[in-house]
């Protein structure tokens, strides 16, 4: 193909060598067809599968798999999709384009598919994107593109994210003379939090106790972390974070539920501190713990975020 066309806009395509291809699994190179392309200022990988189409399950995991290693979003072409598999990409969050007809990509729905209902909470790539706004690096008016090689999240995710974010009401998208897509929170600080704490969940998925940690960095969370912004005598047990989607139950040590000398959060999202977890994550995470010096040190804490 040398082009397709996308909400009546023709979007020249680049075909793949084969040197670019390296260090995919072959079957990859077999049943697809590789193209790049810009559409509104992003950049774009366009997957053209062969005579048979692949079931949503497989595009999601194949998508997934190439956006890890290429850093950018995977759209695939069918000529023709009946409405059902319409349906079915969409619900699995695979990007296509069908013909001429109709598409979903990352900044568009071109489909008369009908839209998920919208979340009523915050996904936890997008309090992990406001957590960061608030504490690091301001994030508004930067392209998403350049937040993807910052943040550990792909495109397709802080995409996403975003997107949860304006159907919240928390941010609204600003696109510049290229079509980068980029945010505008509107508030700040102390205001934004409080717009959005009712969309908010705590980052511990589970705790529980274990004997030994594998090899790796764990930043302080729970007590141990409240200790160190605090003045709180720690715990004598070691409370720390790990990202869910990084560790394994199975690599910590005589994991249990009832007792060891470190507790282990597992977080629904990175955490953005080294030696500990950032502040507002650990608010959210202790803002239950019915000890009132907890209460009475996390409130300082709480506070000095915003002075």
């Amino acid at each position: 193909m040398e082009k397709v066309t996308v909400a009546g806009i023709p979007i020249p395509l680049r075909a793949w060598s084969r040197n670019e291809k390296k260090g995919l699994p072959v079957i990859y190179s077999y049943s697809y067809r590789f193209y790049d392309f810009t559409f509104k200022g992003s950049q774009m990988i366009l997957l053209e599968p062969g005579k048979e189409h692949s079931t949503p399950t497989t595009c999601k995991k194949t998508a997934a798999r190439i956006e890890e290693q290429f850093g950018r979003p995977v759209v695939f072409y069918f000529e023709n999709l009946l409405y059902y598999q319409r349906k079915r990409l969409v619900e699995h969050g695979v990007y296509y384009i069908s013909g001429g007809r109709d598409a979903f990509l990352p900044m568009l729905m071109a489909s008369p598919v009908k839209k998920k209902k919208a979340s009523a909470k915050l996904s936890a790539s997008a309090q992990y994107l406001l957590m960061f706004h608030l504490q690091g690096e301001p994030l508004e008016h930067r392209p998403i593109q350049e937040l993807a090689e910052a943040l550990p999240y792909s495109y397709v995710s802080i995409a996403k994210a975003v997107q949860n974010l304006e159907e919240l009401g928390l941010c609204r998208c600003e696109r510049d003379s290229a079509g980068s897509k980029s945010i505008d929170f509107g508030l700040a600080g102390k205001d934004l939090w409080e717009k959005a704490k009712p969309f908010m969940a705590s980052p511990v998925k589970e705790r529980f106790y274990c004997t030994g940690l594998p090899d790796g960095s764990f930043p302080a969370s729970g007590i141990s972390a409240l200790s160190m912004y605090s003045h709180l005598a720690p715990d004598l047990e070691q409370t720390i974070a790990a990202y869910a989607k990084e560790w394994k139950k199975e690599q910590f040590e005589n994991l249990n539920t009832f007792e060891g000398p470190y507790i282990v959060e597992f977080w629904r999202y990175p955490a953005i501190g080294s030696k500990s977890v950032d502040k507002l994550s650990l608010y959210l995470s202790l803002e239950n713990d019915p000890d009132p010096r907890v209460e009475k040190e996390l409130g300082f804490v709480f506070e000095s975020v915003w002075k």
